[in-house]
Order: structure tokens, then sequence, then C-alpha cells
């Protein structure tokens, strides 16, 4: 290499200027050494004498720069000339500067300010603190001692001399220094600011831009470490980890700040990055590569990231500042089974209230990535995640299963058993408790027994012994019941007591007990193992009664009744105790009976609310999955039922005599662990789990670990145990001929989301069992399904996991519960009627014989709405406005509806959209303006008619019909109407006087846990579990909380209609908002948005307009509808204050709106100031920019300012873009189009703009467009600034 070589790449770094007739005019690159492993790259220079400090550091700080993140850059030089002394002392700060740059300020001062001798190549240091050469000098000599060779210059060695110096002195003359060098320092930014860049900047194309993946050095994945590892470390390291959050800070400053929040799930950190200076001529161009790169990167991308993890005071957390960064792709999981895959039937989605945690959407990529063939959906309680799996598997590659995780209520069970005529009064009761080993009358055994015969309201007898088990007594018995293994070792047998308690019973005896299935059960099995023959004694149950009859009462445990009763319960879980309380409350339950009625024994099912009871009592959960589209209407009905009939304490159930009735085209499977086939396994003989099984149509078994609670309440002794039970299940289910599958009961679809489902289930209080550790359930591939049952033969896992899941799937067609239209009620004669009612009123407003261009647009409108079915949807917005308007309250319409003339004709709203035009209201002689002379009629001159003298009505706002129903006239109507506050109920019931009840259903809706909800839900758990999280954490795992249904409510106006020919089933099922049992409305189950396009919707809201004009016109006398809309003194109240009788200076304001909705706020304020509006078309307009997006600020604020147009021309709202193409000469569907696009966001294609451009569209109003984005409705604007005109016409006329 040589000087040539030099030059060039002096070329390269663009420093031809700054280096000409420096030191390194005659420099040569002689040689670059490539260590290529460790990506270092050393460039060795020789030239006559050594450069100035400021030269050097120029050079090497370009070098570095341009291999920022590839190579580390090292350097060395070999100079001829002598180095001086004084040399060495100027490159001292350079030396420094090179071996500590990451201390502090303060400290670095302290180095670099520290004075040096140097004598014989030894350099001599002298300092105040020790502590400094200790720390930093001496630690770092040989280092320095290097940097210094590096420079040609050999130093022996570097010894510091500790003297004690005036500090005053030494801190003026630290002061002269730094301010020395900080002048230095600003004369190489100015020369660098004043170099102008030679040649194009080098582009680099970040993630998002589909360019490239890496930055910086490759990383290797060997060095590769887990976040939680890194936490509280300070140095290099290396991690893979998602990004789940981005931000960009911008100061005040013009400076900026990138974010990346990452997790690899073993924690989370946050990826900083500063941005460059604000002034481009100090930018570093390698650092807006990075700075692009970290901008495009999006969320959910996996990245490896090296850099360099610290503390960040500012966050007080660990951060990660990066030197390279590479896109990864993370491995999934994959379900590389060979062969046939399992399929999943019990999946919950995030439909599962505050337990789900994965969305539909999900569970089917993954599903379709693994190659399954279906999956099953079976939310808790409800099917809202229907229209999502429909949506979401439309066109794909799998048969989505609808399904559902009922909960169901033996409604067969009854206050009482063996029901006699025995008479209330006379009978004798034997009120009993009993304590056990466990809850199986079958494997446990009595501990306790205790009784009292109970006659005409007082205890008569008595019978009380502990009972020896045989059987040691576990710890959670004795902490439930506080007997002991000593209690009970020398106690009578069973044997012996149970006999005596046999031989104490009469068989007339009525029994009584709380909960009393229980207490009977191991009566009876006791009975029966000693041989004694049952004496089929009747009973009572007080469980039941309190249940049935108890109706505020919430809970009805034996302590509850007895603070119910006002029975003192001396201890809970004692049989003597529960036994005496028991018998005093049933003597104060007979009253209650004697008080329905009630005389006989066997008359107590027939007069107590059994529904009640029945709704109140234990409910087990089941799946049950639909088989064709009957099957699904047929689910429908039963959540429908469960969530309003059967609906107890917010829970929906479903009685088991109702889903036998409604399952021909279900399957019925036994749910999860929790579920009465496996409870009665536990507790009952094969013969009563036999009858159990009997009404399933398939068995599930999930894997061990789901029973694991089972074996924490001691229920189950061990894993070893619990395996055997299973094995018993499948073997009694093959024995009824019954499915066996294996189901994972799936909350989502990763372990580290396990902790989400927790956080969740926390939030509810009315959980009793939230704080229960849930099973780990994810959806497991077909592989670790099979490991699971690894205790049962090859032939028979393969069964349960691969083969029975399709046999099921093949019983089950591919239905879709979303319909593919629009479905009307049908009205006999509406189409007749709705023509009828608009040519009357047209002909009544304009004459006999119509002017063109009315009836040319009633014939257009009347087409498309007729021939689209929509007559109907016309016609009931007839009713319901004509009945407000009969009973005194005015209706306005809000939205699209205005674009209608047919709607204005038939009165459903008060806009009318023709051109603005007079019309004489006696002779009808009309005039219209249709060349856009005038935005709206309301501006209009007053002018008297011409042939009658009369003073003209004018009107006309120049609206689109497409701006409704779309170009084809083809688009689902969406009418909504305004009526008084206080009327919006009547409003609403109107609707069932018309169509009747079970045809109208409030639009339901569905709230999910939002992300500062998620956030305190996750906080919350964490402090109250008292583990130490920190915030970047705890924001990763809320937002994995985010989404999950939180509860359901209801539109505030909208009414859905089901056609007359069909039900709510076919569409929805329907529920009670937010689970009320009092709400006087049902809504959709479904949220109203998926079914939108599906079944017909009224908008009827509330508003407080329309009702102070009634309560106006009640006072003055004046019918608002004669309020002149271009009074000069109700307009002057939008330009000035003078109209309210104040001066601006007093009010601080430039218009007098601050009542009027909408025109109150500061920002519009300022808009009518910056406007001085005088139209009534002006104030539609800024209405309009006030809402839409883009619109006003630097966009049509700018145009009217500098005179480029004036605000008539503006976009105030979408239709004006319609309008103004139209007037332009573009084609009306394509002036329709263009505005779409921009409605939706789009902006301007390709093809659009050449369309504009030839039609001499001029090019402010292309860049206006190009700005714009989301703008509002015209017609809802025209409406409300009506009402506001009638209402201050009407309080000006009382002032």
């Amino acid at each position: 290499m040589s000087n040539k070589h030099f030059s060039l790449l002096v070329k390269t770094l663009e420093l031809e200027e700054q280096l000409s007739n420096s030191k390194f005019e005659n420099y040569s690159l002689d040689n670059i050494e490539k260590d290529n492993k460790n990506k270092i790259w050393t460039f060795n220079f020789s030239g006559e004498s050594l450069p100035s400090v400021e030269e050097l550091t120029l050079l090497i700080q370009k070098l570095r720069e341009n291999f920022l993140g590839d190579y580390i850059v090292n350097y060395r030089l070999k100079v001829s000339a002598e180095v001086t002394d004084e040399q060495i002392k100027e490159f001292w700060k350079y030396i420094i500067l090179e071996n500590f740059s990451e201390i502090s300020q303060v400290l670095m001062e302290s180095i670099l300010f520290s004075e040096v001798e140097v004598n014989n190549s030894v350099l001599t240091m002298k300092i105040m603190a020790p502590s400094i050469w200790n720390n930093f000098i001496n630690e770092r000599k040989q280092q320095i001692i290097s940097s210094y060779g590096n420079l040609g210059i050999v130093i022996k060695d570097i010894i510091p001399n500790f003297s004690k110096t005036d500090v005053e002195a030494v801190l003026e003359s630290q002061e002269e220094k730094i301010s020395q060098e900080i002048v230095k320092l600003e004369e190489i930014e100015k020369k660098e600011a004043e170099r102008k860049p030679k040649e194009h900047e080098r582009k680099f194309v970040a993630f998002g831009g589909g360019g490239g993946t890496r930055y910086g050095q490759e990383i290797r994945d060997e060095d590769i470490v887990e976040i939680k590892d890194v936490v509280g470390y300070a140095g290099d390291v290396t991690i893979m980890a998602q990004v789940f959050g981005t931000e960009e800070i911008v100061h005040r400053n013009g400076s900026s700040q990138y974010r990346l929040k990452l997790t690899d799930y073993s924690d989370s950190i946050i990826l900083r990055l500063f941005g460059n200076n604000p002034n481009s001529k100090f930018q570093n161009k390698r650092k807006n590569e990075l700075i692009d790169l970290v901008k495009g990167i999006k969320k959910g991308q996996w990245l490896k990231i090296h850099g360099a993890v610290s503390n960040d005071p500012y966050l007080r957390d660990t951060i990660i500042e990066p030197k390279s960064i590479e896109v990864a792709h993370k491995e999934e999981k994959k379900d590389n089974y060979i062969g046939r895959k399992r399929i999943e039937l019990n999946t919950h989605t995030k439909m599962s209230q505050l337990e789900g945690i994965s969305s539909a959407k999900e569970y089917l990529a993954r599903a379709i990535d693994w190659g399954h063939e279906a999956i099953a959906f079976t939310d808790t309680y409800g099917v809202q995640a229907y229209p999502e799996i429909c949506l979401s598997s439309k066109g794909k590659d799998i048969k989505p299963i609808y399904g559902l995780n009922a909960f169901i209520m033996d409604d067969s069970i009854t206050a009482t058993t063996n029901p006699k005529e025995l008479k209330l009064k006379d009978a004798t009761y034997v009120v009993f408790d009993v304590e056990t080993t466990g809850l199986s009358a079958e494997r446990d055994r009595l501990i306790e027994i205790a009784a009292v015969k109970v006659k005409n309201g007082a205890e008569i007898d008595s019978f009380e012994s502990y009972i020896n088990p045989q059987k040691p007594i576990s710890e959670l018995i004795t902490r439930l019941t506080s007997i002991t293994n000593d209690d009970v070792k020398d106690a009578p047998l069973e044997k012996e007591v149970m006999t005596n308690f046999y031989n104490w019973l009469d068989k007339d005896d009525i029994l009584v007990a709380h909960n009393a299935k229980f207490d009977l059960g191991f009566l009876d099995t006791c009975f029966e193992r000693l041989g004694l023959e049952n004496k089929n004694n009747a009973s009572i149950d007080t469980l039941f009664v309190s249940r049935a009859e108890n109706k505020e009462a919430k809970r009805h445990g034996l302590s509850n009744l007895a603070k119910l009763y006002k029975v003192r319960l001396v201890q809970h879980h004692r049989a003597i105790y529960d036994t005496k309380a028991t018998a005093e409350i049933f003597v104060k339950m007979l009253d209650q009976l004697y008080e329905l009625g009630i005389e006989y024994h066997n008359e107590i099912d027939e007069k107590i609310d059994l529904e009640l009871a029945h709704k109140r009592s234990r409910t087990f959960p089941c799946s049950i999955l639909v088989k064709n589209a009957k099957g699904l209407k047929d689910l429908f009905r039963l959540v429908s039922y469960s969530c309003t009939k059967y609906l107890n304490s917010a829970k929906p159930t479903i009685p088991r005599s109702l889903l036998a009735e409604y399952r021909e085209d279900l399957l019925i499977g036994s749910g999860n662990g929790d579920n009465e086939v496996f409870e009665e396994l536990l507790n009952s003989k094969e013969a009563k789990v036999e009858d159990i099984i009997e009404f399933y149509d398939y068995i599930e078994i999930q894997p061990k670990h789901h029973y694991a609670n089972f074996i924490r309440n001691e229920r189950i002794a061990d894993n070893a145990e619990l395996e055997e039970i299973l094995k018993k299940l499948i073997q009694l289910a093959k024995k009824k001929e019954k499915i066996v599958v294996a189901t994972g009961d799936c909350y989502y679809l990763d372990e580290y989301q396990h902790v989400y489902r927790q956080i969740l289930r926390l939030t509810v209080k009315s959980n009793p069992g939230a704080r229960d550790l849930k099973p780990m359930a994810t959806l497991l591939t077909t592989e670790e399904m099979l490991k699971e049952f690894s205790y049962l033969d090859e032939q028979l896992r393969e069964e349960l996991v691969i083969d029975n899941t399709h046999k099921i799937n093949d019983m089950i067609e591919l239905v879709v519960p979303l319909k593919d239209k629009l479905y009307t009620p049908n009205i006999e004669g509406a189409a007749d009627e709705v023509r009828n009612l608009s040519y009357d009123m047209a002909h009544r407003i304009y004459g006999e014989e119509l002017p063109k261009i009315v009836e040319k647009r009633l014939e257009k409108e009347l087409a498309s709405i007729i021939g689209n079915g929509f007559s109907v949807v016309y016609l009931i917005s007839h009713k319901l406005v004509k009945k407000s308007l009969d009973d005194g309250y005015l209706v306005g319409s809000r939205g699209s509806v205005g674009s209608s003339l047919v709607a204005t004709m038939m009165e459903i709203t008060e806009v009318n959209p023709l051109a603005p035009h007079y019309v004489c209201p006696k002779c009808k002689h009309s005039e219209f303006f249709l060349n856009a002379e005038y935005a709206s009629g309301f501006d209009l001159p007053n002018k008297n008619c011409p042939h009658c003298d009369v003073k003209m009505t004018k009107d006309g706002q120049d609206i689109p019909f497409e701006t409704f129903l779309g170009f084809n006239g083809d688009k689902v109507p969406d009418i909504d109407l305004n009526f008084s506050g206080e009327y919006q109920a009547t409003a609403h019931n109107f609707t069932k006087e018309i169509f009747g009840e079970d045809y109208v259903y409030r639009a339901g809706t569905i709230s999910t846990v939002a992300e500062k909800t998620a956030y305190s839900f996750t906080r919350d758990y964490y402090e109250k579990n008292e583990i130490e999280k920190r915030s970047i954490d705890i924001e990763r795992i809320a937002a994995g909380c985010e989404g999950s249904k939180r509860t359901t409510g209801q539109h505030p106006g909208g009414i859905l209609v089901v056609p007359n020919d069909m039900d709510i089933f076919d569409f929805t099922p329907y529920q009670f908002p937010a689970d009320d049992e009092t709400s006087p409305w049902r809504t959709t189950h479904f949220d109203f948005h998926s079914i939108h396009d599906n079944i017909l919707k009224f908008d009827i809201l509330g508003h407080d307009d329309p009702t102070m004009i009634r309560k106006l016109q009640d006072l003055s006398g004046i019918d608002p509808k004669t309020i002149d809309v271009s009074d000069p003194e109700v307009m002057g109240i939008f330009s000035t204050v003078e109209a309210l009788g104040v001066t601006r200076d007093q009010v601080d304001s430039a218009s007098g709106t601050f009542g009027i909705p909408e025109f109150g706020t500061n920002f519009v304020i300022q808009m009518l100031d910056d406007t001085k509006p005088t139209t009534y078309s002006e104030l539609v307009q800024i209405s309009g920019l006030s809402h839409g997006t883009d619109v006003w600020l630097g966009n049509a604020q700018e145009l009217i300012k500098n005179g480029t147009c004036e605000l008539k021309d503006v976009i105030g709202c979408r239709d004006d873009i319609m309008v103004y193409l139209i007037h332009a000469g573009l084609e009306e569907g394509l002036s329709f189009k263009i505005m779409e696009s921009v409605r939706k966001g789009k902006g301007l294609t390709e093809d659009f703009e050449k369309e504009m451009i030839d039609n001499n569209v001029p090019e402010w109003y292309l860049i206006h467009v190009k700005k714009s984005s989301i703008c509002s409705l015209k017609p809802m604007h025209v409406h409300m600034y009506l009402w506001h005109f009638e209402l201050l016409g009407l309080k000006c006329i009382n002032h």
C-alpha cells in the first residue's frame, strides 16, 4: 500500500478538505491487518511526523464511524521524526479518552487535567487524590503505555506524584483548562459543520421495509444468555428476545430516544437508543442507519442483540444499548408426529371470561401449522368467539368445531326423598350430621355421628358417638373437624355405633340433614355394609329448602343459615354442634313451609320453588359440540336459556332435562377433570357411575396434572392411585360403549402464559376458587399428549389420543355461524307504503307537478331502496319518528340517513339533501341552484315568491344519496335516530309493540381487559403475593392479559330486529347485559358488530337537544320548525360575543359559543376566530373540520390563511370530496370511490390522481385531499346544527 491508498481512504472518509495542509499530507497506508474471526481490523500508517491531536482524532473517529457495528478498528502510527516531550504531554488527554470513555465526567476531568511531566520516557502524573491513581491509572497503566505505543511513542513507565496543593489554585487552573478544551472542541465541530457532503449517504433498509436484517457484527448463538441472568449486570451481553412494545420519545429540544421492549419470557428488558443530533450537520451516518433499523422493527419480531447492559438511573432499571442487531426466526414448537395427528376437542379462547388467554385466531394458526385436521372451541358459559372462529378459519385448511363448556345442573333432585303422607306438625324428626375421613361413601368411613329427635318444636332425645374408622384421619380432615386420631382410637367401631343408631331410629321418623345427599349417602352405604335393611325413612334437606325459599340469601351454608335464622353455631364441622344448629334452623324453617300451605311431607316438593333451588344447586362442567346446522341453532337456544332463565349469580347453567331435550344434533362430552363422572367415580358404586356415564356421548380424560387438586386435597393418595382410577374410568366407559378421548382443556398456547390465567382469575371477587392452583393448560402436540398417557399400553394410548378424536370429528359437519347477507323483517305492502308516503309529502311541499330534480331523485332512491329490500327499514323508522312527533317530541337523525330524500319525505330526517332551493309554501313555485352557487339552502337570502308574494322556504344541503347506501345503493342502511333523552325508553319499547318482544333485542357489546386495567391486575397480583417484579416485566405480563373478555353490555341505542319468518337463534344467542337478571331488555350474545351485516339494526338514541327544544317550545309557544336558520342575531353568536351582551375582553373569547355542544372547546373557538363564519354552511364546514383527522391543522387552516381558497372550498366532510369532484367533471362512480378511499385512510391512488389532474382539479386541492384522512359525515353536522339553531333561536326569542 502507499500514499495513494491513504489518499483514497481520506477521500472515502470525506476528510480531504479538513486534512489538507495537515501533517497527514505525506502519510502512507502501509497495510491492514484483518482478524475476521474476532472482527478486528488494524490500520498501519507511516509518515514523517506525528499529526496534531485534532487531526488524529478526526481521522480515527471517522474511520470508526464507518465501521461501527461491523468491525473493531485499531491503528498504529510509525513516524520518522523524533517525538518531543511536549507532544507526549499533548496526547495525554487523547490517550485518557481512548482508555476511560465509560467513567463519569467528574472522574474524567480529574484525570484529564492532572499535570504530567516526561523525563527519559517516564511519565509522571501529579495528582491530589490517591484513589484516582489506585482505582484507574495504575489498573490500566499497561493499556495507556500500549496506546502511546500505537502512536509510535515509547513510554517506559507511568508513576504518580502525590502532592498537597492549594485547592483553590487547582480549581482555578482546571477551570481555565476546561474552557480551553471546550474552545478547541467547538472549533473542530464548526469545521465539521461547514463541510458539505460530496457523495450520497449510504441507505440502510430497516426490517419493516423488507430489506436488511442485520446491523453490526454477526451474532453467535452460543453467546446468547437469558435476560433473567443479565438483570443487574453491567457489561456486554448477547440476548435473543421478542419485541412486545416500541416507543419513540421526542424531547422539546428536538432530540429523541427509541425504546424496544423485549422479552425472552425468562424476564424482560428495555433496549434504548438515543437519537442523533437534531442538527443534520452533526449527525453520525452509521448511527442513522441503526436508528432507521430500530424504527422499522415491529412488535412480535424476534431479535438477536449484542450490546452493553447497564443500570439506567432515570428508568431505575437494567437496559441494553445495541452494538449489533440481527432479526431472528424463533423456531416454534412443531407437531412432528409421523402419521395421523390428534385433534384437540376442548379449547378456551379469550372469550372464556377472565380466564382464556389465547385468541381463536391464534389457536387456528397453531393447529394449521401443526397439520391438525380440526380443532374444537369450548369456551366457558358462552359462544362469543364464534364470529372470530368463523372469519379466521374461512378458506383455511382446517375444520373449526363449534362447542361450549357448559355447566349442567341436575333438575331431578328434590328437597325430600321417600315422600310420605306424614303430617309435618305431628311428625318426629331426626336431625343428624356425620363427620367422615373423606368425601367418598364407598372408600371413606364415619368418624362421628350425632343426632337429635325433635317433636313439636322441642328436642326429645339425642344420639352422639365417635367412631373408630380403623384407618388414619388425615391432617386435612383434622384441620376441618378438629377430630384427631387420638380422639377416635378408643372409640367403638362402626358396627357397634351404627347398629345402635339403626335401632334408635323409628321407621316413621323423618331424617333431616343439611346437604342431606352427603349424609344419607354415608348412612345408606353403612347400613348396606352392615347388612341392615334400609327402613326407607322420609327425609328433608335443609340446604335445598333454603335455596328454594330464602330468595334474598346469596349463600346457604350452615354458618350462613345460622346467621340468617339467628341460631348459635358453636363449632362448624363437628357433628354434635352442627346437629343442634341444624335442628334449631329446621324448626324455624318449618314455619316457612307452613306459610306456603304445606301440611304433609309429600307436598314439600310440589310447593317450594324447585326451579330456583335447582339454579342454586351444584353444577358440573360438560362439553357440548355442534354436529350440524340444526345443532348450532339448538346450542344457541341452550346458551340463551342458560344466560337468562337459568342464570344464577351471573353464572349461566343448563338443566339436565333441557339439555336432554335438545341433544339430538349435539355431542355431549364429560368435560374437564372436575366433571360429575370423575366425582361419582371417587364417591359412589360402579353402578351409579355407569348410570352417570350413560348420559354422555363421549368421556374425556385429561393429563394427570389436571387432577392434581384431588391429590392436594387428599381425596386421592398419589399419582399411582390416580392412574388406577383413570384406568377404571376408561374401563367403565368402554363397558357402556362410550368413546373415550384425551383432551387438554386448553386455555393458552404456551407455558409462559400460565401466569396470565391465574392473574385474571384472581380479579373475580365472587369466585371462591380463584386462588386455586390451576394446571398447566397448553395446546399439546400429538407426541406430548401420547407421553402424558404413558401409563397406558401403546394401542390404548393411540386410541384415546388420535383415533377417537378423529371419530368425534367424523361425526361433525362443517357449520357456518354467520349469515352471508342482510335479513330484514317482512311487512306486507311496505314498498307501496314507502313510495306513497314519499310522493305524498313531496307533493305537499313541491306541488302536484314535481320539479324534475325532485322526481328524478325520488325515483333513483326508491329503485335502490325497494330493489334491495330496504323498504321495511324506512317504514319502521317512519313509524318510530311519527309516534315521537305525535307525542310532542322532535326527532333528529345522525349519520348518513340525511343523504336520502326519501327519508326526508317520510319525516325520518329534517335534512333535505337536494340542491339549495326556494319553494313557495303557498303556490309551490320552486327555484333550484345547481351550479354550487350556495353550499346550503339556509344561506340563501330571504325572498318572497314572485307569483304570490309569500316568503319562500329555503332548504337543500346538496348531499349525494350515495353517501347513505353506496354508489350501487346496496350498502346496509344504518339509520340513527336522535330521540329526546326522556323519550328514548318509550321509543325502545315501541319496537316491542311493532314486532313483538321475541323479535327485538338490544345490540350486545363485549368489554375486554384494557391495557391500563391489565397492568393494574398484574401489579396487584405480584404485590399481594409479595413477589418482586420489575416494571418492564409487569408490563410484558400485563400485555398478555389484555383482550380477555371482562363483561358484556349493550349499545346505548342499538335495537336489532329479527325477521318475522325467522327467530333470534338463526343469528345469535341472547342474554342479559352484564348478566343483570333485572334488565328489562335482552341483548344479542354476539357483539353486534359481528352480525351488523346480517340483521337489521336501528340506533334509537337519546339526546338532550330535543328535550330542551320541547321545554322551550312549551315556554314560548313557538314552533321550533319556524325558526329562521339565517337569523343574523343567532349567526352572530358564532363570530362575536356582542350578541350575548358582553365584550371579548370581558370573557376572553372570540365567540359566544361556550354552551353550544362541540363549539365550546378552545380548539373550535380558535377555528371560529380564524375563519369568521357568516353562513350556516360554513358552520357545517367548521364542525366537520373539527371532527376530521389531519384535515384542519397544517392543512385547511394554512390554505385559508394564505388565501389559496375560502372556507367553503375546503374538505369539511367526506361528502364534500364527492360533490366537489362531480362538479369538477369526474364521473359520479369514480368520485364516490375517491371519497371512500380518503374516508378509509387509504388516500389517493395514482389512477385517482391522474383522473383528477385530467379534469383540471387544482394542485392545492390534490395536496389537500392527500393530507386528509378520516372525514366525518355532512348530514350529521347539518342536522346537529339545525337543532342548535332552533335552540338558539328559541332562547333569543324568549330572551
